[in-house]
């Protein structure tokens, strides 16, 4: 993808949830009301991925300053897994087919079950700072985060609300999404739901993870060979969820779900970590781009100075130099 300045050539890494959202955002004056989408409500159905409300998103001047002439940001609700789920979607007024950038965001599942509305949670100005001339943004909230119901669950359970949208994406009359373009981008927590999207829609065309979650089993592995000594506090509280968690293995539901089928990933990913990451190492994230590149050879692992997903030029560069090898360069 075209990156218009420094700020676009590191949003992604924004994306995680470790650094403040953009501030002074909050809802006010903002462009008319675009009548180019519309939806048919249906709030007497629940079933997945129906569309419950499309609505403009009206933002302060600071906010629109960073959003290119002719796009517009909506806030879509939609049912999954009986909740009321909220994202954020920026479109260009273009009229024509454009991809699709998805932004998926970091979060803690080990926490106590409860809803979450502070940072990593996806707003209206993160929404403006993402928004391109070339592509359709789509900045979905997981099921207990910020506007979506519900409790913060696990990276299954975000997949899952994640399909749910992209299949009232489709019930939004004028939105021309490409087919077969879809990028996605995932952050901590957001590159298991990255990676279990890939696995699961056909759609996908590259994947960019910062600093990943690399999924239950993957972890307990990498966790288990490592000597308690060498591990980080955060690294031994993983390790202590997981053994209570997965018990024997992927004997658990919770396991098997949270668990990634490497095999299934065939696009081009991209992985960029930091060296001092405690929570996600270096090491860990070897041994995941291993096991990816047993059965698709275009994968690509950057360790960069930083800690868990580091939001440097360096790593800005690296990512948008990837975006440009796969011809990702929007019209």
């Amino acid at each position: 993808m075209r990156r218009h300045s420094q700020r676009h050539r590191l949003i992604v890494s924004l994306v995680l949830g470790l650094l403040p959202l953009l501030a002074g955002c909050s809802i006010g004056q903002g462009p008319p009301a675009s009548s180019a989408l519309s939806i048919q409500t249906a709030k007497h159905r629940r079933a997945n991925g129906t569309p419950i409300a499309l609505e403009p998103v009206r933002l302060s001047k600071s906010a629109l300053a960073h959003v290119p002439t002719g796009v517009r940001i909506y806030s879509l609700t939609y049912w999954s897994r009986g909740l009321r789920c909220q994202a954020y979607l920026d479109v260009p007024s273009g009229g024509r087919a454009y991809p699709l950038w998805v932004l998926l965001h970091g979060g803690d599942i080990w926490g106590e079950p409860g809803h979450y509305n502070g940072f990593p949670v996806m707003s209206p100005s993160f929404a403006a700072g993402t928004a391109e001339p070339d592509a359709i943004t789509f900045l979905p909230n997981y099921g207990g985060y910020g506007p979506s119901q519900g409790d913060v669950g696990d990276g299954y359970n975000d997949y899952v609300d994640v399909m749910n949208g992209f299949r009232a994406l489709k019930e939004i009359t004028g939105l021309h999404v490409r087919r077969k373009d879809t990028i996605l981008s995932g952050a901590s927590l957001g590159g298991i739901v990255a990676l279990l999207t890939a696995a699961h829609d056909p759609e996908v065309r590259g994947v960019v993870l910062i600093s990943p979650w690399p999924g239950a089993e993957e972890m307990a592995s990498w966790l288990e060979s490592h000597p308690t000594a060498k591990l980080t506090t955060d690294d031994q509280l993983y390790a202590i969820s997981l053994s209570e968690t997965c018990s024997t293995g992927l004997q658990s539901g919770w396991c098997r779900q949270n668990s990634v089928p490497y095999q299934d990933i065939k696009v081009p990913v991209l992985i960029v970590g930091g060296a001092q990451d405690p929570k996600n190492p270096p090491g860990m994230l070897q041994a995941m781009a291993k096991d990816l590149r047993r059965f698709n050879k275009h994968v690509e692992l950057r360790i960069v100075p930083g800690g868990h997903a580091p939001m440097t030029a360096a790593a800005g560069a690296i990512e948008h130099a990837w975006y440009l090898a796969h011809g990702w360069n929007m019209p």
